[in-house]
């Protein structure tokens, strides 16, 4: 386990130009060692992050190797969650582009992976430790404190005709909520009213079909995984469905809100665990041909994004030696 994290975190942690945010995050750090203040007025855990930092050096790159290091343990907390397809979860963690896309988003998909492996305390019905975690991810990157959601219908199951219906009529009535979602957004969280209005790269319509699809996708592979051991729902497959058609309702709205997809990627996060955990219910042959097909489709999916269209600026990789 160890030798596998080791790599992911130094690629990360000597990163140097790599991510459309890496100037920004080194400003921001200049600007708190020398000022010891919040100028940028980021997120109060991310502030106290490099505050921390900025006791012991003045080189940046000390913070970015810290991040990810807190990035790469929460992810694989996670996924060792489901020990017998670890190193599935892995392979899902790099081709699906969960690691690269790190190194732009990187605060807040430190605070995905941090409320994301709090999922286990969903579970186990551990309120304060979910709490806790959550609100520690929350003080990293806001957005996240909307999984508890999760917690309110862990315990809820809605058979997948229902779940068909819902999703067509959110089609029909999503223009109307996306108003009602920039609303609330302008009047309450005016800080974050950049993220439904301003144009992004991924937000074309090739783009959003491809997530619909992949979502829609996975759910159905969630609820066909477990109607081979009679449509029994533990814990772990109620939260799981729950975080997919979120995420499903979540891409479809992308086509309206184009940035909606940062709020996607706290949902489909769990698919590192989701699909190696579904997977288990197919036994070994169907398991490993499905996770090798599967891994070598986001892995195409990712090149496209991330390569060819250069989408976060994450390629080609450069160091700092």
């Amino acid at each position: 386990v160890i030798l596998s994290a080791c790599p992911l975190v130094f690629t990360a942690a000597f990163r140097y130009g790599v991510g459309t945010d890496f100037f920004s995050y080194q400003t921001i750090f200049e600007s708190i060692y020398n000022t010891k203040q919040n100028f940028y007025n980021v997120d109060i855990g991310f502030y106290w992050l490099n505050l921390l930092v900025a006791q012991f050096t003045e080189n940046p790159q000390a913070m970015f190797a810290l991040c990810a290091a807190l990035y790469v343990f929460f992810s694989y907390k996670l996924m060792q969650l489901q020990p017998a397809n670890f190193y599935w979860s892995v392979l899902l963690f790099v081709l699906g582009g969960y690691y690269f896309i790190f190194m732009n988003t990187m605060k807040q998909y430190m605070a995905i992976a941090i409320v994301s492996y709090a999922l286990k305390y969903v579970k186990e019905e551990k309120i304060l430790q979910f709490v806790f975690f959550v609100i520690l991810g929350s003080l990293f990157h806001l957005s996240v404190a909307i999984i508890v959601v999760v917690y309110l219908f862990r315990k809820t199951f809605v058979k997948l005709r229902t779940q068909i219906l819902a999703i067509l009529v959110s089609v029909a009535v999503l223009p109307s909520v996306a108003s009602g979602i920039r609303w609330i957004v302008d009047s309450f969280f005016p800080r974050y009213s950049i993220y439904l209005e301003r144009q992004n790269l991924l937000a074309n319509e090739l783009y959003v079909f491809a997530m619909i699809l992949i979502n829609v996708s996975v759910l159905l592979y969630y609820h066909y995984c477990n109607s081979d051991v009679s449509g029994k729902y533990g814990s772990w497959e109620n939260i799981l469905l729950v975080m997919q058609l979120i995420a499903v309702f979540t891409s479809i709205t992308m086509m309206y809100i184009p940035l909606a997809e940062r709020v996607l990627q706290i949902f489909t996060f769990q698919q590192l665990f989701g699909i190696p955990f579904f997977s288990n219910k197919l036994g070994k042959f169907r398991s490993d041909a499905f996770l090798i097909c599967w891994c070598i489709g986001m892995g195409a999916f990712s090149f496209l994004n991330l390569v060819i269209y250069q989408n976060h600026e994450v390629f080609p990789y450069h160091s700092i030696f």
